[in-house]
């Protein structure tokens, strides 16, 4: 399972649910003022200071992009498996999305 911990309003956090989502992947949002502080984030990931950060169970993935790359190896590897279901299909999302480079992460202070 996913672990995603996020803000409210964030688009980035936004995209990451969506990706996971749309990829059947399980996942839980965390949102940030609610479920956590940023000292408790911190704790997790030493310096952390904009949101998403994102885990796999309790493996640390990283940003939104870090996701992005994470799951382009994983079907990379599934493809060359011969696993052929949902082939292309993060290629498709991913090339959908705004990919501006102020949307990647956010700083949970400004939420």
């Amino acid at each position: 399972m996913f672990f995603i911990y996020g803000a409210d309003g964030s688009r980035a956090c936004d995209k990451a649910e969506f990706i996971l989502f749309t990829l059947g992947h399980d996942y839980r949002h965390y949102v940030y003022g609610r479920d956590y502080t940023l000292n408790q984030l911190q704790k997790l990931v030493p310096g952390a200071n904009s949101v998403p950060q994102i885990f796999l169970g309790a493996k640390y993935i990283g940003g939104i992009k870090e996701l992005y790359e994470y799951l382009y190896q994983s079907e990379y590897n599934a493809r060359q498996l011969g696993d052929k279901t949902g082939h292309g299909m993060l290629k498709g999302i991913l090339n959908n999305m705004d990919e501006n480079p102020k949307h990647h992460s956010d700083n949970p202070d400004k939420t």
